[in-house]
């Protein structure tokens, strides 16, 4: 990763949400359950996302932040469906991570996979963002639908959340925020007791 320079853009583009890669990038990946967001929160998340395009890039991270805030809200209220509580299901998308760190496609410094979504903290490799993260869910999707036996029904949402982040201090704050996800959730009073985690 490379601090405090003008970035190289790789890749701009945009779905529901918008996706920047820079060369070098250190990325905070968000990727959750599909539709687990209630629809109205939903399409305000994606309206808060549509400023981001046409927004000048020393103001897109703050509102990066107002959207990822918004998310997080409300994956943090869980719900029903929380597939990935499943123990084998958590097994099956932690195994991915690490077959695509042996593989070089990507080196992940943190993560931690929670009930209803995940986070990465990590640079990509030669696939880069797109190829990466869409193989990737494509490859857990498939796995986690055999066997919690589900059909006709995505298992991931449609994209993800990618905040690129600047500088060491954003990293180290991230790192932090990752590992004490478990406990902002509820689920643990440390999160070194949580099993999904990098830590392990």
């Amino acid at each position: 990763m490379t601090w405090g320079q003008k970035p190289n853009t790789l890749e701009y583009w945009r779905g529901r949400l918008p996706h920047w890669e820079v060369s070098d990038g250190l990325y905070f990946i968000t990727i959750h359950l599909a539709g687990i967001i209630p629809r109205d929160a939903a399409r305000r998340i994606r309206k808060m996302s549509q400023k981001l395009k046409d927004s000048p890039i020393d103001r897109r991270e703050s509102l990066q932040k107002k959207v990822f805030g918004e998310m997080e809200r409300w994956l943090d209220r869980s719900g029903d469906t929380q597939y990935l509580a499943n123990p084998e299901v958590a097994t099956a998308v932690t195994e991915a991570i690490h077959y695509r760190i042996r593989q070089g496609i990507w080196t992940v410094f943190e993560h931690v996979i929670l009930p209803t979504h995940l986070h990465l903290l990590l640079e990509f490799g030669p696939l880069g963002m797109r190829r990466s993260l869409t193989g990737f869910k494509r490859r857990t999707g498939y796995l986690a639908a055999r066997i919690l036996r589900l059909e006709k029904r995505s298992f991931w949402q449609k994209e993800w959340f990618d905040h690129w982040v600047r500088t060491p201090e954003e990293a180290a704050a991230i790192a932090e925020y990752i590992r004490q996800n478990p406990v902002k959730a509820g689920l643990v009073s440390d999160y070194h007791d949580w099993p999904y985690g990098s830590w392990r």
